[in-house]
């Protein structure tokens, strides 16, 4: 006969352990069934609680298990509560999820705003350098205008500092394209550059053009200078004539041929000027200038040994010598109708190649920086 007992089946050398006993539920359900029909007349203190099964563990003590049913029940409140905790795991990384993907879209914003203000600095930075720009372009228009040197004398010493300016918005520009996160920004910063460099080079051709016209207007100076000095000669050499047509006495012979001399002296200086200019300035031709300087100081020479000869008593080497001053004077006259209108001519000559040279290279910037704004302009 099966006793109440039978349902469990007792594994060898556990006893004692955490798996000293093994049961199935279902079995011990209906054993109880069993039990309770063969001992009907049980106390009412020994029958199991409605719902549970007591089994006696091998101290001779009961233990109440579960029935089916509140086991079933029991393990779908189980799986029940394991699903609900795990869709508020899922809530839970979910929202972490999106929080991480907030804070990152923001840090992204931002990092990204931060990056198109400074850009936009760099461009402003551009911009406000532009005046000036505009301000030389309109002096570049004619750039060896005398009645404009005063302007361009002025512009050209604000132009180190606007170089500074632009230097430190391409070195900026560099270390932003350094930060860069796409190559789209990178072409953005190397565009920016282009203008910057190209805005340096444009200055750089206008500067030139500027100290070349300083050079060129010095140099017109004083080549005026130099010939007002022959002008001033000249004067005094007709002078001196005068006193010596009109000397009556040794005295005054005398001071005629003093006058003469120095006259020819001071001839001689703007003659000495006039080489040292021309040796200055590569191209610059003032051989017609100088031969009717020497001309005038050959002829004057002439006109001293006549008053020597005079003051000797030499009427005979007198006579001579007055012709052939007199003979150098009209071949002089003659030089001085081919001679040019100014002498600032010939130094205009000598510098056109170089005038040339400068104002295409400006052009040429000039070109490079509205081709370089342009491509900035569709980058931004």
């Amino acid at each position: 006969m099966a006793g109440v007992f039978d349902f469990l089946h007792i594994k060898r050398r556990t006893a004692g352990s955490s798996n000293e006993l093994s049961f199935d539920v279902l079995d011990a359900a209906r054993h109880q069934l069993d039990s309770q029909q063969k001992q009907g007349k049980r106390g009412a203190a020994d029958r199991p609680a409605l719902g549970a099964v007591h089994a006696q563990g091998s101290d001779g003590t009961y233990r109440t298990t579960l029935s089916a049913e509140d086991e079933v029940r029991r393990r779908k409140r189980q799986r029940r509560q394991h699903t609900l905790r795990l869709r508020a795991v899922g809530v839970l990384v979910a929202i972490a999820v999106l929080c991480a993907g907030v804070v990152f879209s923001y840090n992204l914003y931002k990092d990204r705003t931060d990056f198109n203000g400074k850009v936009n600095g760099l461009v402003a930075s551009i911009v406000e350098g532009d005046d000036a720009l505009v301000k030389l372009d309109d002096l570049m228009a004619d750039p060896f205008d005398r009645f404009q040197a005063d302007d361009r004398s002025r512009l050209l010493a604000q132009l180190p500092l606007l170089l500074e300016g632009l230097e430190a918005v391409d070195d900026r520009a560099a270390e932003l394209a350094g930060q860069a996160s796409s190559e789209g920004d990178r072409v953005t910063l190397r565009e920016i550059s282009a203008a910057v460099q190209a805005r340096m080079t444009m200055l750089g051709a206008a500067s030139q053009a500027f100290r070349l016209s300083a050079t060129v207007n010095g140099n017109e100076d004083a080549a005026n200078r130099t010939w007002m000095h022959v002008v001033d000669a000249d004067q005094a050499v007709r002078q001196a004539a005068q006193l010596a047509n009109s000397a009556l006495t040794e005295e005054e012979t005398v001071a005629a041929r003093d006058a003469t001399a120095e006259a020819a002296q001071a001839l001689q200086t703007a003659s000495d000027e006039l080489e040292a200019l021309e040796r200055q300035v590569k191209g610059l031709d003032f051989s017609a200038q100088l031969a009717y300087l020497a001309c005038r100081i050959e002829a004057l020479g002439y006109a001293v040994e006549t008053s020597d000869a005079l003051l000797a008593g030499d009427r005979s080497a007198a006579s001579l010598a007055n012709e052939e001053y007199n003979r150098l004077e009209r071949q002089a006259a003659a030089m001085a109708e081919e001679l040019p209108a100014s002498v600032a001519d010939a130094v205009d000559a000598a510098y056109a190649q170089q005038k040339e040279d400068a104002l295409a290279a400006y052009n040429q910037a000039r070109a490079a920086v509205t081709k370089a704004d342009a491509d900035l302009r569709t980058r931004l």
